[in-house]
């Protein structure tokens, strides 16, 4: 009978937590930016981003994806230098 009682806690605190779940809605939003100005002294970055990303919405449920074209990122050098292996910052927003 324990047995019977803890299996059926289990089932319904699985059942609970699995029906709960609910969709999340992702906006890209306007002003999405890249910042590659923490690479001015290394390899020196650019980024295009998207335009009209306050466009984009995604209604997501949990363990779904989607991909997207966000940003082009890329380097207008022509030749690797030493400090071009020391890793810079890009931040995104």
């Amino acid at each position: 009978m324990r047995k019977l009682l803890v299996f059926l806690v289990v089932i319904s605190l699985v059942f609970g937590v699995v029906g709960s779940a609910s969709a999340y809605l992702f906006d890209m939003g306007a002003g999405s930016s890249v910042d590659t100005s923490g690479t001015n002294s290394v390899l020196k970055m650019y980024a295009d981003v998207k335009p009209l990303l306050d466009l984009i919405t995604y209604e997501l449920n949990p363990g779904e994806y989607k991909r997207f074209y966000f940003a082009t990122l890329g380097t207008t050098e022509g030749w690797i230098n030493e400090d071009d292996v020391v890793p810079g910052t890009i931040a995104i927003t």
